[in-house]
């Protein structure tokens, strides 16, 4: 399978996609699938720029807006994970996972989803110790200090995470932050040399993510990918034990003995090494795409960081501090914990990090991984080639990338993605993991949305028998009510009828006005939606939606007592608002004012004083009632001084 390897996107889609245009072009390939290392950016209008942790002098939209909008559209399968630049608006929207635009999946806070039959796993944001055991707090209107926690790495996630052992190993896991001390199995010298500024978080053995370690000695993948740092990195870790041993081209020609590649030369790179064992020999080298503009991210007036060259700002928060993670149970460091050295995963997992899309930067890398996709067509899918995707993808703004426009269009008509509509292509299949749903359930009661966590997460998982044993029972659960379900018939699933399609649960829909709407134009901070996506996994999963819950129906017929009725059953089913409808909007529109604040559901769940998720449900569901016998006495009396007019 080939696949493109992004590191920082910033907003740039536009350039990178055409930068992996050229490339198959140039090869005669087309790419299957492109992963994205965060900070993507999926601002979706003005309102989400209140969403984003960056200064304001950077806060602008990117090219996301017109994939949202519809004017674009991605021509490859796209997988992202979030990192600490990003509409954390839109991402809670899809904590779970989902589509952020068509073709454009976010695996969520944590997920695993099969490409073609490979296994991929993923974690968002960046490590900070003081958030790291906190649960999700966070609150749109966003202060100073949320918009920043809301990224931050959660105990829970790397805990959900972990529990993919013993059963499935990912072939790759993407991450924006680096696992901690990943550098120590890669050339190190070099990277002090390229970023002197990290020497001291180097040395001390503190730069990267601690529970990111603890789940790559954990889970073994084939590969991770991260970014974070603006550099091209690759390290190879050993599960065995044994060290990386490292030589460049320059020290091999004079020293007997054979040397570990572990980085590539490449384009236009300052990389000395002569390497590339630990990504692979078959690599298609690096690409470099000019960009209009610099969009480097500058740390915030309240942050502090070692003193560093103007030009070497990096996208992140303060160096980590991480002295040792103890929660306050005194529970033992995660890093530090030695996981079973069972026949599981690989016996090294290739690293890479890669830079942002700007000229001068390696920040792409395409690569060939086995997958079963290549042999069995159980995992690929033949559909039509459709006649504009060519003509689509060379519209995409080629002078902003700093592409001659002949050049691209040249190079685009030897593309496959060129070729005659009556020709089909073969796409692998995008389908949900059972282990990893099965995990969700599981896991589903502790995720906690108070300030303090309840109920309490377990210490370490190698001791949680329980915990373990609610997930194999959860797997049989998957087993018996999913995928055992009959293929789907018709447009259900799309062209892949299997029982775990994504497409059969998951479709796109917008909720937040874009930029193609007056809406998309008014300044923040942004309305709270319900995400049909989420809803819609979370009824597929029998789940209670903790993330964002549908309100009140505004324009919900009222029974025969002139009150909103509700159906029955274990936890009471609630009309939905009209989609990227908000109780904001309503307000904006005059359909009825805000009702007065009082101790509710919301300060319930603040408390941490719940008790179970059905009860907290039940108090939300009594408050919004009475917010929709509100709205509808509003109408019928706008109605009536409407006929006495």
């Amino acid at each position: 399978m080939r696949v493109a390897v992004q590191g920082c996107s910033h907003g740039a889609l536009d350039s990178i996609y055409a930068s992996i245009r050229s490339l198959d072009a140039q090869a005669k390939k087309r790419t299957d699938l492109v992963l994205l290392c965060g900070d993507f950016q999926a601002l979706r209008n003005v309102a989400d720029l209140e969403t984003i942790a960056v200064p304001d002098k950077y806060k602008q939209l990117g090219d996301f807006v017109h994939y949202y909008t519809g004017l674009k559209q991605a021509e490859y399968l796209t997988l992202v994970v979030g990192g600490n630049h990003e509409a954390s608006a839109y991402m809670w929207e899809l904590y779970h996972g989902g589509w952020l635009a068509p073709n454009i999946y976010y695996l969520g806070a944590a997920g695993s989803v099969q490409v073609g039959g490979l296994d991929i796993s993923g974690i968002s944001g960046i490590y900070k110790s003081h958030d790291y055991r906190a649960p999700r707090y966070e609150r749109l209107p966003y202060d100073r200090s949320t918009v920043r926690s809301t990224y931050h790495t959660r105990q829970y996630d790397v805990m959900r995470l972990g529990l993919l052992y013993p059963r499935l190993s990912p072939n790759i896991f993407l991450s924006h932050d680096w696992p901690n001390t990943i550098e120590q199995h890669g050339d190190t010298d070099w990277l002090k040399r390229k970023k002197p500024f990290f020497t001291d978080e180097i040395n001390s053995s503190t730069l990267g993510n601690p529970p990111l370690m603890d789940l790559l000695q954990r889970l073994k993948p084939q590969y991770w990918f991260a970014a974070h740092l603006h550099v091209r990195f690759a390290a190879l870790y050993k599960h065995d034990g044994q060290a990386t041993r490292l030589q460049d081209k320059k020290r091999a020609s004079k020293e007997s003995g054979s040397a570990e590649k572990l980085d590539s030369g490449v384009v236009g790179s300052e990389v000395s090494g002569a390497v590339d064992e630990a990504v692979d020999e078959s690599v298609d080298r690096a690409a470099e795409v000019p960009s209009s503009e610099q969009i480097d991210i500058e740390l915030s007036d309240e942050e502090t960081a070692p003193a560093r060259p103007a030009d070497e700002d990096i996208d992140e928060d303060p160096p980590h501090q991480h002295d040792t993670v103890v929660d306050a149970q005194g529970a033992e460091p995660l890093a530090s914990t030695s996981w079973a050295r069972a026949a599981y995963g690989s016996s090294a997992t290739k690293f890479l990090a890669l830079s942002k899309c700007l000229a001068g930067q390696d920040f792409l890398q395409i690569l060939e991984v086995e997958a079963p996709f290549d042999v069995d067509e159980e995992y690929a899918m033949s559909v039509p080639m459709h006649p504009s995707t060519a003509s689509h993808a060379r519209a995409s703004e080629p002078r902003e990338a700093g592409h001659d426009v002949s050049q691209l269009e040249d190079s685009s008509a030897q593309s496959p993605l060129s070729e005659s509509a009556h020709q089909t292509q073969r796409l692998p299949t995008f389908r949900y993991i059972p282990r990893w749903l099965a995990i969700t359930r599981a896991t589903h009661s502790l995720l906690c949305l108070a300030r303090n966590q309840r109920p309490p997460l377990p210490h370490r998982l190698s001791d949680d028998a329980e915990l373990q044993r609610l997930v194999e029972e959860e797997e049989r659960w998957v087993k018996e009510h999913l995928l055992s379900a009959k293929e789907k018939g018709g447009e259900a699933g799309g062209l892949d009828r299997h029982p775990l399609a994504i497409a059969s649960v998951q479709t796109f829909v917008k909720t937040a006005p874009g930029i193609d709407v007056p809406e998309g134009a008014r300044p923040g901070p942004p309305s709270w939606y319900t995400n049909p996506q989420t809803q819609a996994l979370c009824d597929w999963l029998q789940i209670p939606n903790k993330i964002n819950p549908s309100p009140s129906a505004a324009f919900a017929a009222p029974s025969s007592d002139g009150s909103a009725s509700t159906s029955s059953g274990t936890l009471p089913s609630r009309p939905s608002l009209r989609m990227g409808q908000s109780q904001d909007a309503l307000i904006r529109m005059g359909a009825f004012e805000p009702a007065p604040s009082h101790e509710t559901f919301a300060q319930l769940v603040d408390r941490g004083d719940e008790g179970t998720m059905k009860d907290a449900q039940e108090a939300r569901i009594k408050e919004e009632e009475g917010e929709i016998a509100r709205i509808q006495e509003a109408a019928r009396a706008a109605m009536s001084r409407s006929q006495k007019q």
